[in-house]
C-alpha cells in the first residue's frame, strides 16, 4: 500500500501546480487578446498563438509570462488556432494549451 501512496501523492502534487491558460474562445483577427496564465511558471516562459497542427516548440508572436495577465496579438488570418504556454528552455515544450477561433471582425 505504501508503494502506491508515494506515486499517487507525487502525481497529485504535479497536477495541483500544472499551469492553465484562460483566454476567450473567440477573438478578432489581427488584434490583441488578453490571456491569463494560472499556476507556477517561469517568468521566461511565453505564450503564443499557433495553428493546432503546429509542431511542438513552434511559436509565432509571443509574450513572456512575467505578469499573469498579458496581451498577445492574434494571427492575421481567420481560423482555428491554439493558445500555447511554452517552457522557457529549448526545445520549448508546451506546458498548457487551449483552442481559440480567430474571426473576421
Amino acid at each position: 500500500m505504501r508503494r502506491l501512496l508515494l506515486p499517487l501523492l507525487l502525481l497529485t502534487s504535479a497536477a495541483a501546480h500544472a499551469a492553465e491558460l484562460k483566454a476567450p474562445d473567440e477573438a478578432n483577427l489581427d488584434s490583441k487578446v488578453t490571456v491569463e496564465v494560472v499556476g507556477d511558471v517561469d517568468a521566461r516562459a511565453f505564450v503564443s498563438i499557433v495553428a493546432p497542427d503546429a509542431a511542438e516548440g513552434s511559436y509565432d508572436s509571443y509574450e513572456y509570462t512575467s505578469q499573469p495577465r498579458l496581451q498577445i496579438r492574434t494571427p492575421a488570418s481567420a481560423g482555428d488556432y491554439e493558445v500555447r504556454l511554452l517552457d522557457a528552455q529549448s526545445p520549448y515544450p508546451t506546458l498548457a494549451r487551449r483552442p481559440i477561433r480567430i474571426v473576421q471582425p
